[in-house]
């Protein structure tokens, strides 16, 4: 499967995650802030096994990292176009998607993951305890 099919497919989670991570946020999961005109994201119990927190663990770590790389490079460039930050937001989403699929974990399962984080103060202990 191509990354061009895959990145049509993916949900709008991973492309939140992705923007914030690339460019200046590196929080783990989608920011809830009111203020950032994202919607509040529903509470739901996950069921979560160790082995996916592990996985998640390690896409998690790479995606940050991918995401500062990004945005040092943007950084890098002074004033960047907006077609400059676009088609590295692009390109960190690619490298992130490969990422996520490369420690054998979905993109659909990271994302399911890191949204239960984002409210579950117990899943972000195991999460930080599988670093």
């Amino acid at each position: 499967m191509s990354i061009r099919v895959i990145r049509k497919n993916l949900p709008g989670a991973l492309l939140g995650l992705c923007a914030a991570s690339a460019f200046g946020f590196a929080s783990p999961a989608l920011a809830q802030d009111p203020g950032t005109g994202l919607p509040p994201v529903p509470q739901q119990a996950v069921d979560v096994s160790d082995q996916q927190i592990e996985t998640f663990a390690k896409a998690q770590e790479r995606v940050v990292e991918i995401g500062q790389k990004w945005n040092q490079q943007v950084q890098e460039q002074g004033e960047p176009s907006p077609e400059d930050i676009r088609k590295a937001r692009e390109s960190a989403h690619q490298e992130m998607v490969i990422a996520v699929e490369a420690v054998g974990m979905s993109v659909e399962d990271y994302n399911r993951i890191a949204m239960a984080v984002q409210g579950d103060p117990d899943l972000q202990k195991r999460v930080q305890s599988a670093r």
